[in-house]
């Protein structure tokens, strides 16, 4: 198993690929990548849905991602979010599409489920050019695969989004691994979850 759980639910302080208070100090924190990915249909972002899970090397160097879907000028449905290898539970995979389609934050599947404290981390993160790359990616069919990875390591995690994708935008997010998680921490502080 990969992660303990806490009264069923998995926990934050035992989630691997997770910033180390104590080796903070002496070794700099990884950058941090975004990847989004269209696809023309859910089963084409299954299979690389199923190469990011598989994977190890996609494993190792993944922290979040989640697959969705548009409909009506929203996201309609979650399809998943890819907790078994990263620590970032849905929630910055979440706030990127919030930052990139801010109406997704008001209705639909993601009505509600982004933190404050995350939301203005990666919005604060996504220079202009990027977002715009971004967005448009984003909403170039129904169905797109969001992940948040650390790089370098993130070239297999690459590799995985492109398999049968009708598009890949990949960039740098302009803050620390460690920034996402005190983000992640204060918005479960806030409102009790994780």
């Amino acid at each position: 198993m990969w992660h303990e759980t806490v009264g069923g639910y998995l926990s934050l302080e035992t989630s691997p690929g997770r910033p180390d208070d104590k080796d903070e100090k002496e070794r700099p924190v990884p950058d941090i990548a975004v990847g989004i990915a269209a696809y023309s249909s859910y089963t084409r972002a299954a299979e690389a849905w199923d190469r990011l899970d598989l994977d190890p090397g996609a494993a190792t160097s993944l922290i979040d991602a989640m697959v969705i879907e548009w409909a009506d000028q929203q996201v309609s449905l979650v399809r998943c979010s890819l907790v078994r290898h990263g620590w970032g539970f849905g929630a910055i995979a979440s706030a990127i599409v919030g930052a990139l389609w801010p109406p997704a934050l008001l209705t639909g599947a993601l009505a509600g489920g982004v933190g404050d404290q995350m939301l203005t981390c990666v919005s604060g993160s996504l220079p202009a050019q990027v977002s715009t790359e971004f967005s448009r990616v984003l909403r170039l069919d129904r169905i797109a695969i969001v992940a948040v990875m650390a790089t370098p390591e993130g070239t297999h995690t690459a590799r995985a989004l492109e398999t049968h994708a009708l598009e890949l935008v990949l960039s740098t997010l302009a803050c620390s691994s460690r920034e996402l998680l005190t983000a992640l921490r204060a918005d479960a502080d806030t409102t009790g979850d994780l």
